[in-house]
């Protein structure tokens, strides 16, 4: 019985790790009610980041990525003061125009078309699919390694199948991000990030199935140039996984996150 209730202690603690909205703030409970980018807009419980130990909300999802890329620029008003702002809004100019943002369509969004939700959505798994060609196309150089010191045939093995399994969910993920790119907005250095993901990412493919290709001749009886051009391909794929990983995260958490 003890098992067990830790069993669905873990269990639900892994799900709620998966539904951060569950336990957000009310609206009217935010810890700020309005949005530090463009301050004459209101922010929404869906929209916010961890800054400093604090929760700040935002009107939309390109606020909050211009506010991650640079805090510095922004200020956060307590609620307090927002609620001045909010019960003296008759005596303000009229909204902000903030660089980069337009509230007519950055907030038309919020009730997309049920075709446009279910893209977004599917674009979305695009950032869990990515871990699972990282992973195998590094555990295939890994394997490889190992067999270059022991020699052991079963190394080469897996190397192959890893390379394998880690090229065509490769081609899933890179499909998924499509989708994801095609259905969210980037503003600024964002676009420029999100070009040399994509050209990075499609070079890996092609240097990943390349190497995938001279797997089939690389055994032991293969030439030695068979061998050093399926390593070559094989390593120049997992510096590109490096840096293909590297600008993804840039897109996520900003170019300075490093």
């Amino acid at each position: 019985m003890r098992n067990l209730t830790l069993l669905v202690i873990l269990m639900a603690g892994f799900a709620c790790s998966f539904v951060p909205g569950a336990v957000d703030a009310a609206p009217g409970q935010l810890p700020n009610l309005f949005c530090p980018v463009t301050p004459d807009e209101p922010a929404e419980a869906e929209f916010w980041l961890e800054h400093d130990g604090q929760r700040i909300h935002f009107c939309c999802s390109k606020c909050k990525r211009r506010f991650a890329a640079e805090p510095e620029a922004f200020h956060v008003a307590d609620k307090s003061k927002t609620e001045e702002h909010h019960g003296h809004e008759h005596d303000q100019p009229a909204a902000q125009t903030v660089a980069g943002h337009n509230p007519a369509t950055d907030h038309a969004l919020r009730n997309p078309p049920p075709v446009k939700r279910l893209l977004s959505f599917i674009g979305k798994l695009h950032p869990i699919s990515v871990h699972f060609p990282i992973a195998l196309l590094m555990v295939a150089g890994l394997a490889e390694v190992v067999f270059m010191i022991r020699h052991n045939p079963i190394f080469r093995s897996y190397a192959r199948f890893c390379l394998f399994l880690g090229w065509v969910s490769g081609l899933a993920a890179g499909s998924l991000g499509w989708i994801n790119a095609a259905t969210s907005s980037r503003i600024g250095t964002e676009i420029q990030l999100l070009q040399l993901h994509r050209s990075f990412a499609l070079a890996l493919l092609v240097v990943s199935g390349i190497a995938l290709g001279l797997s089939s001749h690389a055994d032991s009886q293969a030439g030695r140039t068979r061998v050093l051009s399926y390593r070559l391909f094989l390593f120049a794929a997992l510096i590109l996984t490096g840096l293909v990983g590297h600008l993804g995260g840039s897109l996520v958490f900003g170019p300075t996150y490093l």
